[in-house]
């Protein structure tokens, strides 16, 4: 009798410990004086080995002084209440990075006895859930603010019309724009939501990149001639064909090319190359524009961001432009890279590969 409970007993520690060893919520026992008893492998790798002997170390690892202070008072609570705790906060993770987590002090006694009371810490990793939330925060916060702009130039420019008609023709061209940046901001939105729910379908069919390069130039020479602007094509001959949906490629160099147009002073060259390289088709677009600043380049391929220079420059623009080419320069097997300096220019370059 002995015996079986005793292999009863192993048997149900050993599952304990396998569910604790692979469960990805970090999860402690500690004792009322903070001690901590026993912790899994998961608990460990989200707040390091310092933590892992001592519970008032988790304050440590937290991202503000605020944060601390709710931890410390959901602690306190927890031990001296015997009342369970849940709360949300970032802290420090033992990799360097910063993560969300959904943290819970629970009470538990371990006998009858008050020195055997304790407290079961269970984390739980809800960094993606976070960055989510923060986006979709962003996003339409961001959207609203872009809508907001074209529908106040149209409510200003209808008051304008009512004071002088005898102006219409002007009063119509500049609603004619604000009608248009409507109408390119929600085209962006529906590409991008076509994008994030894999609904925009390629049609990969064998293409000549330099047809598609032409194509655009052929278009944006006239811009460019008539802003002063010197716009060279320089397209590496014999390219292979590769896979690409040509609709959408097409776009993504029609971005570019535009952005490089409308970004550049009159009297300034804009150079437009094609070429192999490693493997890849090479399409590249060298300006000399205002430049992006070293703080902005990292973002500009995020959704609604615009560069501090475009923001104070009269060009318009959804900020979604370079997000949507990254996504389909992407969705294509490939990248795209920005280079630039102040002042001076940027490059952008789109790499797609020649075998897919």
């Amino acid at each position: 009798m002995v015996e079986e409970r005793t292999v009863e007993l192993r048997r149900a520690k050993e599952q304990i410990e396998i569910i604790l060893n692979n469960t990805r919520d970090a999860i402690a026992l500690a004792k009322a004086n903070g001690d901590i008893e026993t912790r899994n492998p998961a608990f460990i790798a989200m707040f390091g080995e310092h933590v892992s002997n001592w519970i008032e170390l988790l304050l440590w690892t937290v991202t503000t002084d605020e944060q601390a202070t709710t931890v410390s008072k959901a602690l306190l609570n927890t031990i001296q209440n015997q009342e369970g705790q849940r709360i949300e906060l970032q802290i420090v993770s033992e990799n360097g990075g910063d993560k969300d987590i959904d943290l819970a002090f629970i009470p538990v006694r371990l006998t009858n006895t008050q020195e055997r009371s304790g407290v079961l810490v269970s984390a739980h990793d809800i960094t993606h859930i976070k960055q989510i939330e923060r986006f979709k925060t962003r996003f339409i916060d961001d959207a609203m603010h872009d809508l907001a702009t074209p529908i106040a130039g149209l409510t200003n420019r209808l008051y304008l019309m009512k004071r002088s008609p005898e102006k219409l023709d002007e009063h119509l061209h500049k609603l004619e724009n604000q009608v248009s940046h409507l109408r390119n901001l929600l085209d962006d939105l529906r590409s991008l939501a076509q994008l994030d729910r894999g609904q925009l379908a390629l049609n990969l069919e064998r293409y000549d990149i330099n047809l598609i390069v032409g194509r655009v130039f052929d278009t944006y020479e006239p811009v460019a001639i008539s802003k002063g602007q010197l716009l060279d094509l320089d397209m590496a001959p014999n390219l292979p064909t590769i896979e690409v949906d040509a609709r959408q490629i097409e776009r993504v160099f029609v971005n570019l090319v535009a952005n490089a147009v409308n970004y550049t002073p009159n009297d300034r060259s804009i150079r437009v190359q094609t070429g192999i390289e490693d493997d890849h088709i090479i399409f590249s677009v060298k300006d000399e524009g205002m430049g992006i600043s070293p703080e902005d380049l990292p973002h500009i391929f995020e959704r609604f961001y615009r560069a501090t220079v475009a923001r104070s420059s009269q060009s318009t623009g959804t900020g979604l432009g370079l997000a949507i080419v990254k996504e389909i320069v992407e969705r294509h097997g490939g990248s795209v890279t920005a280079y630039s300096e102040l002042g001076k220019g940027s490059t952008f370059t789109v790499r797609l590969p020649i075998q897919r």
